[in-house]
């Protein structure tokens, strides 16, 4: 089962909305997705939204987080447009879909996946107050080098690790 890693912030606006909170650390992702874990954060300049970014290739998802009751299912709806768009095969898709959409909510505490997160938000606060769609802040996103992938941006990283899927 793979974790959603969040910051105070965005735990703040899932407990308000009902969502079941795990205390302690995120358990290492033992499921049969590739992708494992994900650590997110509240954007909250103008409108609030959701910024995921993957532990293992940085590919990064942003999405409104209203409503806050369903933001596990959107989250997986934003991961099968992302992976689609990337040529990830269907039957892969659905098994890292699955995990994301059954993910335990946990408590950020991976300082690395922390400075990407705080990178991308910063990124994505600025892009959209200026009033960029959310769709082209994320394509924007996984453009960025992230060197600890092994990859050139969070694309490549993305291919590289369903390559043999």
């Amino acid at each position: 089962m793979a974790a959603v890693m969040c910051t105070s912030k965005l735990q703040k606006a899932l407990v308000q909305a009902g969502h079941n909170w795990t205390r302690g650390n995120a358990p290492e992702a033992k499921g049969p997705g590739r992708l494992g874990n994900w650590a997110a954060t509240l954007v909250d300049e103008g409108r609030a939204m959701v910024v995921a970014v993957n532990e293992k290739t940085c590919l990064t998802l942003v999405l409104p987080l209203a409503p806050a009751k369903s933001l596990r299912k959107r989250l997986s709806a934003a991961l099968r447009q992302a992976l689609r768009r990337r040529n990830v095969r269907d039957g892969q898709i659905a098994v890292e879909c699955e995990e994301l959409a059954s993910a335990q909510f946990v408590r950020l505490r991976n300082v690395r996946l922390a400075e990407a997160l705080e990178f991308a938000a910063f990124e994505t606060a600025a892009h959209g107050a200026k009033g960029q769609h959310d769709r082209s802040i994320q394509d924007m996103l996984n453009t960025y080098p992230h060197s600890d992938t092994g990859a050139e941006d969070a694309n490549a990283a993305v291919r590289l690790l369903f390559a043999a899927s």
